[in-house]
């Protein structure tokens, strides 16, 4: 009788460890899964859709720069500068080496300043003088920021990387 009760005391102990890995496991699969449907819709060019997987990630996974290196791709793919220089800057306190968010950082501050410039152009007539330099200085500026925002293959393109990386590996 005795030898059952450290049998029942032994299983008592072992079953919040066997729930926690299922659970783990579970969740690494979620985010596996929420990971890869962030970028499909991004490369859909859904990009609200992509936002709001990707803004999901980065709350269940708040340490991660891939997370917020893609959300500020779908910002910036909105036009929504701000937040993507945000979402970038984000990406370098979790990975200060993470180099192509400093080159969207560029990227981004480039299309703000074409946006002004247009912006400015367009209070001027056609033939005024300060609209004419304006459009010249919009053309080279745009030789430097029509480059497309930089791409990062996804952890989910390759299932194995995935697990290793969301910590699922064998």
């Amino acid at each position: 009788m005795m030898r059952l009760n450290k049998l029942n005391v032994l299983l008592l102990m072992l079953l919040p460890l066997l729930m926690f890995g299922c659970a783990s496991t579970s969740h690494n699969t979620e985010n596996y899964d929420l990971v890869a449907n962030a970028d499909k819709a991004y490369e859909n060019g859904d990009f609200r859709s992509a936002e709001l997987a990707y803004m999901e990630l980065v709350h269940k996974m708040p340490n991660d720069p891939y997370a917020y290196f893609k959300l500020g791709n779908t910002f910036a793919n909105q036009h929504k500068f701000d937040e993507a220089l945000q979402a970038y800057y984000e990406t370098l306190r979790r990975d200060e080496t993470y180099i192509k968010a400093y080159n969207n950082i560029a990227t981004v501050y480039l299309l703000k300043a074409e946006f002004s410039l247009q912006a400015a152009i367009n209070n001027f007539p056609d033939d005024h003088q300060s609209a004419i330099a304006g459009r010249a200085k919009l053309n080279e500026l745009r030789k430097i920021s029509r480059m497309s925002l930089t791409e990062v293959a996804s952890p989910a393109a390759n299932y194995k990387s995935v697990k290793v990386f969301y910590g699922s590996a064998q």
